[in-house]
């Protein structure tokens, strides 16, 4: 495949928002916050929520009978029953794997070596505590310097993979791993009772991430899918006759926790740089420390190293402009004016995370789908504007995963569920000609994709295709949504 010139830092930072894999989040922890904020935007995420209220008793009396314990448990147990964790090597089956090279090229081989050590430190750990099952055993994985393709969705990405699941007869609401469980935890628990985003907490390393939330002095641990402790739960298992050592049961859920994330901003530890406010930093770890009994590992490392504090990627006062609100349209509503003037902060990238049509950048949709693996792989075997159409047109479904014109499945998605709508197949058509090594590097630069409320035109010097239907047609018709052509990579 010929290279393609790099897109800019701007584009490229916002490519990570639009579908963050493991070594995104685990290089730019930011993309935590990024996934709540976009979930809360979405239609799917309020209706579960709706689902989970009804079915918990006495719904009138939730602010005073044992409201958070008992809510918190419905939504625990809501979860546990209607999604299925995915393990890393059915991860690896279902997606398929990732050459570590690519992420190397992109991402920079420091970063991407220092995770990869990371996660085989994780492993190993597993194994020596007899924990490490076949689907867990990524180990011939990573001897090949590959990863299961693990990508962290918004609730409706999680929906879609559970498309993945055929054998199922009944299917789940959603596919998932330890780091959506985080993310979608902590955006239903916003959004069930009240707990505030300021107030939830995420511990955890690039093997595994955990939820720490509070609401008026009552505090939970959501450990992944299944596992649930409030004060009582986790006070029963660490103390009396037969008690568990309080360091040891933490620790075997959480090893080698080297980073913190909250909605105010982020901190891996030996990074030195703090986007946490220190008084929320200390206020979480007191937090933490009530529950437990003791102070956690990474709070013991934070307190050996030098820490800088740098303006935080949310504020207080923004953050309780998205507590209490009544649906995802007033989310969207919220999140547009926070965004508004602030490119590249958490709110503007939730709207990338989200795949709104109407953004600022949109080169970084074509920036995420070039470097998709499937995409890449495919684009080998173009040597010709019919040969791409060719591919398209073998896309069998004619739906978006998200299910409306006005937001945007990239093309591993779309190739991966083997569907996609005219705005899908559009960004799929360009991706496969830019990358392809069979096209003229001439006629890739007059390539243009043109989104309208009419639908979606790959024009090419002179010709102009409809791409619901692969044919030509006389002109680009309707009101433009959405440009994408190789410029839209470089602004800066």
């Amino acid at each position: 495949m010929a290279r393609m010139k790099k897109p800019s830092d701007q584009i490229e930072r916002l490519s990570r928002a639009v579908h963050p894999g493991l070594m995104d989040a685990a290089i730019d922890p930011d993309l935590m916050i990024v996934l709540i904020l976009a979930n809360l935007m979405s239609d799917r995420l309020w209706q579960i929520r709706d689902r989970i209220v009804e079915r918990v008793p006495n719904q009138n009396q939730i602010e005073r009978v044992s409201p958070h314990s008992q809510i918190t448990q419905e939504m625990l147990s809501f979860i546990d029953h209607h999604f299925t964790h995915d393990f890393p090597m059915g991860t690896a089956e279902r997606v398929g794997t990732l050459d570590l090279q690519d992420e190397r090229d992109r991402l920079g081989a420091q970063a991407v070596d220092k995770i990869k050590e990371q996660l085989w430190r994780h492993v190993t750990r597993r194994r020596s505590d007899g924990l490490l099952t076949p689907a867990l055993d990524i180990f011939p994985v990573l001897e090949q310097d590959r990863l299961p393709i693990y990508t962290y969705s918004t609730i409706d990405g999680l929906h879609a993979m559970s498309r993945l699941l055929k054998r199922k007869k009944h299917r789940p609401l959603g596919l998932t791993v330890c780091a959506d469980e985080a993310t979608l935890t902590t955006s239903l628990a916003s959004i069930l009772h009240g707990i505030s985003l300021a107030d939830a907490f995420i511990v955890g390393s690039p093997g595994h991430y955990t939820t720490l939330l509070q609401k008026n002095g009552q505090r939970f641990w959501c450990n992944g899918k299944p596992e649930y402790f409030d004060q009582a739960r986790w006070h029963s298992l660490t103390h009396g006759p037969n008690a568990a050592d309080q360091f040891a049961e933490f620790d075997r859920r959480v090893p080698y926790a080297d980073r913190f994330i909250s909605m105010f901003g982020t901190l891996i530890l030996g990074g030195g740089i703090s986007t946490i406010p220190e008084d929320e930093l200390k206020r979480f770890e007191t937090d933490c420390t009530d529950f437990f009994g003791f102070q956690l590992p990474p709070f013991q490392t934070l307190h050996e190293q030098e820490t800088r504090f740098a303006t935080s990627r949310a504020t207080r006062a923004q953050l309780l402009q998205l507590d209490n609100l009544s649906g995802a349209e007033q989310v969207r509503n919220v999140m547009a004016e926070l965004a508004q003037g602030y490119d590249q902060s958490v709110f503007d990238q939730a709207f990338y995370c989200y795949r709104d049509i109407i953004v600022g950048a949109p080169g970084a949709y074509l920036a995420n789908a070039l470097r998709g693996p499937k995409l890449r792989k495919l684009a080998t075997s173009v040597d010709s504007f019919e040969t791409a159409l060719e591919h398209v047109g073998r896309i069998s479904g004619q739906v978006s995963i998200f299910g409306d014109r006005d937001r945007v499945a990239v093309a591993d998605e779309v190739l991966l569920f083997d569907s996609g709508d005219d705005v899908d197949r559009g960004l799929l058509l360009l991706a496969l000609l830019l990358a392809s090594a069979g096209i003229d590097d001439a006629d890739k630069t007059s390539m243009r994709l043109t989104v309208t409320d009419k639908g979606s035109f790959l024009t090419t010097r002179n010709r102009v295709i409809d791409v619901a239907n692969g044919s030509e047609a006389p002109t680009v018709a309707g009101a433009v949504w959405m440009t994408l052509d190789q410029a839209a990579l470089q602004v800066s």
